[in-house]
């Protein structure tokens, strides 16, 4: 960032400090998160009164658009998206650090045609303001990206144009951490038309679902927010501000209301502006843009900051802050914009984006009341160690962990435990950046796993999760190295010195279960994918129908692994030894590149009643001829992505579609 001394020499009307500290609102904020406040409070020197060189260099020559928030005179805020004629960088120039001026191409919809008290085209006239601004310049390939707020000094329209005179009187670098780097190229072809729009929603009114599925599907939003001084000792001058927030796809959240969107915060520079100018004046104005499409969609809304408890009962793993947005206005306007994403380059997300947090009512799961599972054994898998061999379990990539909880736990098979996992991991302290762990600065320690082996009326309290270990998983690699030294000193000492671990269980859930009836079925799994058919095989091996001597569920499960004997001592495990007198007809077939000796199922020590055959190479169509009346089964597949899109492949060369495929899929 660049600080205010990078000016010296402009004269001392610049360069005196923007504030004297951070404004009280947003001191108040950075409380509420439990911020160090002396950790942060220099950070305020580096808001500059004019534009450094190097910023005025940047929103003159390096950025295809300017998001910039105003207010309009019922109050309400806007945030723009504005751009030039073509769509090019040169769309802004300055020949002063103190001042800008904005030569924009405007389009139906536009607010800044309603907030700067003019419409479009009806007078070329220079109309003198006096209105509040900021903005936020980005540079998509290189994530560079700064701030800058001032004052609107004089406006003028021609006929699809707008000539913006700004006095700048904040500047400041940001945050590049969450954005999705693309390339930009112009579209001079756009025809902007307005889709959908509501100005002025009613109290009943909702969101359109075509606007709550582009809202749901961006990685990015501008957010612009106004900031009103509070109480006689607030010596801060009343400003806007623009921000950008970022994510995966679907970071942004609609709420079951169909009209409040829900903003997590993640891990930044822990300044908290945006916020501390809500706290103080509810109005802000969102502008999402399509960068493939080129549509923009507008919104002017009332807002609200959540933290802590509060926060985790709208959104659970958000931590610490979670934003509310109930959307008063909008406007989507469909090809729009004058430059798209370039065709020939590929974007990059933020490898600091942290996974997709869900609203409680989105939640697939169960929440559990202050229940723990206390870890009671492990069983440690080594593929590569012949039997009677001695081994070291350190070396181990896949185990059982088995829980036992403080109190009766419903779980239906194939449904998943959610577990925090802080106690075996520790807090993680706070980290701005950190390059190679860039997850690390938004780790909370939640984790979800398939429940290969439900609690059962014999334990109803206890249940196993077999797991992967990941070589840069923060989470599985510490239970792997935590597990071999507590199986260890339970060997050493037989259990009477040992180290506990007891994790919170925060839920269970999922709806990748078995049907109701007993329907034929074709399960199909990638690896460790295998681990909910593992909960489906345990559940039907206890099931016995009285009235019939002859199995009722008809069972094809195939397998892709490299690793056959492990899966199916995991299949065996999973399978009581009385499971030869169940209603049970079960088919393995093996789909594996071991050519080494074929293995039967006397010699696997599977129940007499499962048919074993394996087949040299991975999965596709022709294995899937071999499954007796294909189009009678219900289809399950659980994998990896690779493994999925092999799997829906081969099915639908057989006749299955994708959309009657159940497919396992964690919403938490």
């Amino acid at each position: 960032m660049i600080g205010v001394q990078a000016a010296m020499g402009h004269g001392s009307q610049i360069d005196q400090a923007v504030y004297h500290g951070w404004p009280q609102a947003v001191q108040r904020m950075q409380r509420l998160a439990e911020i160090e406040l002396d950790e942060i409070a220099g950070d305020v020197d580096y808001i500059a009164p004019y534009l450094p060189e190097q910023h005025r260099l940047f929103h003159t020559s390096n950025i295809s658009f300017l998001p910039l928030t105003t207010k309009a005179v019922d109050g309400r805020v806007w945030t723009s998206l504005l751009a030039g004629q073509d769509g090019v960088p040169g769309f802004i120039t300055s020949d002063d650090p103190r001042w800008i001026e904005i030569k924009a191409q405007t389009w139906p919809g536009e607010p800044i045609a309603r907030t700067l008290g003019s419409e479009l085209g009806t007078s070329s006239a220079v109309k003198s303001v006096e209105a509040l601004v900021a903005g936020v310049g980005i540079e998509l390939w290189s994530r560079r990206r700064n701030k800058l707020a001032g004052m609107a000094k004089n406006v003028r329209w021609n006929d699809k144009e707008v000539i913006i005179d700004i006095r700048v009187m904040e500047a400041m670098g940001n945050c590049p951490k969450y954005v999705t780097a693309r390339n930009l190229e112009s579209y001079p072809h756009a025809q902007p038309s307005v889709q959908l729009e509501n100005l002025d929603m009613s109290p009943t009114d909702v969101l359109p679902q075509a606007v709550i599925d582009f809202i749901k599907s961006r990685d990015q939003v501008f957010l612009g927010t106004n900031y009103i001084p509070t109480g006689t000792t607030d010596r801060t001058l009343p400003h806007m501000g623009c921000n950008i927030r970022g994510g995966r796809p679907g970071f942004i959240r609609v709420r079951a209301d169909q009209r409040t969107i829900v903003l997590p915060d993640f891990s930044g520079n822990r300044h908290l502006t945006s916020l501390g100018n809500l706290s103080t004046d509810k109005h802000a104005g969102i502008v999402l843009p399509c960068f493939e499409a080129g549509d923009v969609l507008y919104l002017t809304t009332e807002g609200r900051t959540v933290v802590g408890d509060e926060a985790k009962t709208v959104m659970p793993r958000a931590r610490p802050i979670v934003s509310l947005f109930k959307v008063t206005g909008y406007t989507l306007v469909r090809d729009a914009l004058p430059f798209r994403q370039s065709s020939r380059s590929v974007m990059e997300p933020s490898p600091y984006n942290p996974p997709i947090r869900y609203l409680v009512e989105e939640q697939e799961f169960s929440a559990a009341s202050d229940l723990t599972a206390k870890l009671t054994a492990i069983q440690f898998y080594n593929s590569n160690i012949d039997d009677g061999v001695e081994v070291d379990n350190r070396d181990a990539n896949l185990a059982t962990f088995t829980f036992e909880t403080s109190s009766t736990l419903r779980v239906q098979a194939g449904q998943y435990a959610v577990l925090d996992n802080t106690p075996l991991i520790g807090t993680i302290v706070y980290r701005h950046m950190s390059r190679g762990d860039e997850g690390a600065p938004n780790e909370d320690g939640v984790r979800t796993w398939t429940i290969s082996h439900p609690p059962t009326p014999e334990n109803p309290r206890r249940f196993s999760i077999t797991m992967r270990r990941v070589a840069t998983g923060r989470v599985s690699s510490r239970f792997f190295s935590f597990g071999a030294y507590w199986d260890s000193k339970m060997r050493d000492n037989k259990g009477t010195i040992v180290p506990g671990l007891k994790l919170p269980l925060l839920g269970v859930g999922g709806t990748f279960v078995l049907p109701s009836k007993p329907t034929p079925l074709l399960l199909l799994a990638g690896g460790v994918g295998v681990t909910p058919f593992l909960a489906f095989l345990g559940e039907l091996s206890r099931r016995k129908d009285p009235e019939s001597s002859t199995p009722v569920w008809d069972v094809d499960l195939v397998v892709s692994t490299r690793e056959p004997k492990t899966t199916l001592d995991l299949i065996r495990e999973a399978m009581p030894v009385s499971a030869s007198t169940t209603s049970l007809r079960l088919r393995v077939l093996l789909c594996t590149s071991d050519s080494g000796e074929t293995i039967d199922a006397a010699s696997a020590h599977l129940p007499s009643t499962v048919e074993l055959k394996q087949y040299l190479g991975r999965l596709d169509g022709k294995v899937l001829q071999r499954i007796e009346k294909m189009a009678d089964r219900k289809v399950y597949l659980c994998g990896p992505p690779s493994f999925e899109l092999a799997a829906l492949l081969a099915l639908d060369r057989n006749g299955v579609k994708e959309v009657d495929v159940t497919r396992e899929s964690f919403a938490f």
